[in-house]
């Protein structure tokens, strides 16, 4: 069966059905959420198994390809009483460009241009572009008969992030450009063919990654183009290309593929030909030619029930897709790995290699399949339409692209690593918890919602347009005392994006229980004041036992709904201990102190004696001798809320105390 992605409907966050005037606000699936928020919490209690081995340099991330697949395109609702055209020049300056309104609508734009949003052109309407420099603030779409061409045209299509603009060539639309250059902020961005579009590219100069999906029967002829970017080939499309350099080409394998082959070497290919008519090649529809192209990347994307053999081949990417249901695991799966004779280990398919090598390995879970990773060192994992994926112990080292949850898919990820970008995008959940970002914050796209869960970021989560952004984070102590009072530090807060959202922050609390214990006590209830790297509680231990606890902050939205983060904490006994100084000849107070702490001795004492006083860092905060009368009072007003270790050396003895600073 092959996959038929043409026009993608909307589906409105969470459940998945379309309801564009509900009375009721949409809510989370909490059923699904707090089950995975319960996975989150008893993996993290888990032992970690060790990863993999790799002991390569991880490349730099080419881009994610998969986006191309995954562009939503809805044709607007076209104004009714709108300007014709009719082969008129172009102002310089337009809100946003309709051509196609009525028959023969025609516009041509040379010179400086500004679009201030998207381009559409439909219909027979057709617009060129003479010697102009367009900038363009928004997409590029092209459907019915609708034409575009260009000539010795410089295209500037600005974006905040990337994969935010794309140019799209639908139906039976043409694009035909020659001598033209494109800049897209520096950021990859989208290019997609669909349907039985006709596409013509000639001297393109391109200074950003470009990420393409060919699918239907598009005819795609490119010549001259510096920079190529990566082109998944699918269904019935034709793709040549001639002189131009910097191609990661993507071969679809459908479920209906049997594939013996090998790929030559990409430093320079001079004619180069894949379809069905080529021998060990057969249940593919599509046809790819290369002629004189330099530096092409050699990648494959092979679905379950494809049986694919790669012979003598230097693989630059394999990126599995999870279609029709399935449901999988997948471990084991390493990057910048050298394999003699390796079947990889998804029983879904026959995915074989014989001396190749793998520099990234990629895993795209489509439609309602289930995916369980583990084990895995992985360039990129993406979740669309109604998929699931729950990911533990792997690492995601960003070769491939980035980590992704999108359509009303969900994603959990637990006691992983991702050194790439992590997003949730359009309708989709992400729970990232128990785990580790190392590059940029986990952000939310859309009207999508991120989860972050006791989990070390860069940044805190940030939330775009009208998407929520969670983070419930305590950050410590690991280690405190009883008979004190303890200043839990973390954070809780719920961030809309500019756009706002139907969900907010409402509150948080925190409990505690001792291991083997069932009842959770409170420590803060409904807490209405978010907090963000700050003391959610003082905890007071006064009368508590020694040994584990675990602290528990449950984050709460406007909805009433919550997901819990958990953290072990270890209380130690208050007083450590009396070396031949009977403790009854020490006294300090006021307990908890505020301003100051009154520390008074043995008034007979004659003998030198000396103090420190510790932070729970180790740090000595304040240090010096008592006077004569063995007393000294310490001003504490400067001291931060928390719990300080005393230590008072008297002859040859030693006496230590815990006291606790509250500023109310």
């Amino acid at each position: 069966m092959k996959l038929k992605l043409h026009f993608f409907v909307l589906l409105f966050f969470i459940n998945g059905y379309v309801q564009a005037q509900s009375v009721q606000p949409p809510s989370l699936p909490m059923d699904r959420i707090q089950a995975g928020v319960e996975q989150l919490r008893k993996s993290a209690g888990k032992p970690i198994a060790p990863l993999p081995a790799s002991g390569k340099t991880i490349p730099s991330c080419i881009a994610n390809p998969v986006t191309a697949f995954n562009h939503m395109f809805q044709p607007p609702v076209v104004p009714a009483v709108k300007s014709v055209h009719s082969s008129l020049i172009s102002p310089s300056q337009v809100d946003t460009a309709f051509v196609g309104i009525v028959p023969n609508d025609t516009l041509i734009v040379t010179g400086n241009w500004t679009c201030n949003g998207p381009v559409y052109v439909f219909n027979d309407g057709v617009l060129i572009f003479d010697n102009a420099n367009a900038t363009i603030l928004g997409d590029i779409y092209i459907w019915g008969n609708g034409t575009i061409f260009g000539d010795s045209t410089s295209f500037h299509i600005p974006q905040a992030w990337f994969y935010q603009r794309s140019i799209m060539v639908v139906d039976t639309g043409t694009l035909t450009l020659d001598h033209c250059s494109f800049e897209f902020s520096g950021l990859s961005h989208n290019f997609i063919a669909s349907g039985s579009p006709v596409i013509n590219l000639s001297h393109i100069h391109q200074n950003d990654w470009t990420t393409a999906g060919l699918w239907g029967q598009p005819q795609v002829e490119i010549s001259h183009c510096n920079l190529m970017g990566e082109y998944i080939v699918t269904e019935n499309a034709e793709f040549h290309v001639s002189y131009s350099d910097s191609l990661l080409l993507w071969h679809h394998y459908p479920d209906t593929a049997v594939i013996n082959t090998a790929y030559p070497s990409g430093v320079l290919v001079d004619n180069y030909v894949c379809n069905s008519s080529q021998p060990g090649i057969d249940g593919i529809g599509y046809s790819v030619q290369l002629d004189t192209c330099s530096s092409v990347w050699w990648a494959l994307m092979p679905v379950n029930g494809s049986d694919v053999t790669i012979n003598n081949s230097t693989i630059r990417a394999v990126g599995a897709w999870f279609q029709h249901g399935d449901s999988v695991n997948a471990s084991g799966l390493v990057n910048n790995s050298v394999y003699s004779s390796f079947t990889a280990p998804l029983s879904d398919r026959n995915l074989h290699f014989n001396t190749c090598t793998v520099q990234t390995w990629s895993l795209y879970v489509f439609d309602t399949s289930y995916l369980h990773i583990t084990g895995c060192i992985l360039g990129e994992v993406g979740t669309q339409f109604k998929s699931t994926c729950f990911a533990e112990n792997f690492l995601m080292d960003g070769s491939g692209g980035y980590f992704w949850a999108t359509d009303t898919s969900f994603i959990i990820s637990s006691l992983s690593s991702a050194m790439s970008i992590v997003r949730s995008e359009r309708n989709g959940i992400f729970v990232f918890g128990y785990g580790t970002c190392n590059t940029n914050p986990p952000t939310a796209l859309g009207s999508s919602v991120m989860i972050v869960v006791q989990s070390a970021v860069p940044q805190d989560p940030v939330a775009e347009e009208g998407a929520v952004a969670w983070y419930a984070n305590i950050n410590g102590p690991a280690s405190s005392y009883t008979n004190t009072s303890v200043a839990i530090q973390g954070t809780a807060f719920i961030d809309q994006g500019p756009q706002g959202s139907w969900m907010d922050f409402q509150a948080y609390s925190l409990y505690y229980q001792q291991t083997g214990d069932t009842i959770w006590y409170p420590i803060v209830v409904d807490s209405m004041l978010e907090v963000r790297h700050g003391v959610l509680a003082n905890w007071n231990t006064i009368g508590l036992a020694s040994g584990n606890y675990t602290l528990k902050l449950t984050l709460i939205n406007t909805l009433g709904d919550s997901v819990d983060a958990q953290k072990s904490i270890l209380l130690q006994p208050g007083t450590i201990g009396i070396n031949e100084v009977n403790e009854s000849e020490w006294s300090f107070y006021p307990v908890p102190a505020d301003q100051q702490l009154i520390i008074k001795g043995p008034e007979a004492a004659t003998q030198a004696v000396n103090y420190q006083v510790f932070d729970l860092t180790g740090k000595c905060v304040e240090e010096g001798c008592l006077n004569e009368g063995n007393s000294i009072v310490l001003n504490t007003a400067e001291w931060e809320n928390g719990s300080y270790l005393i230590s008072i050396y008297f002859a040859q003895s030693k006496w230590e105390s815990r006291i606790a600073v509250i500023h109310p």
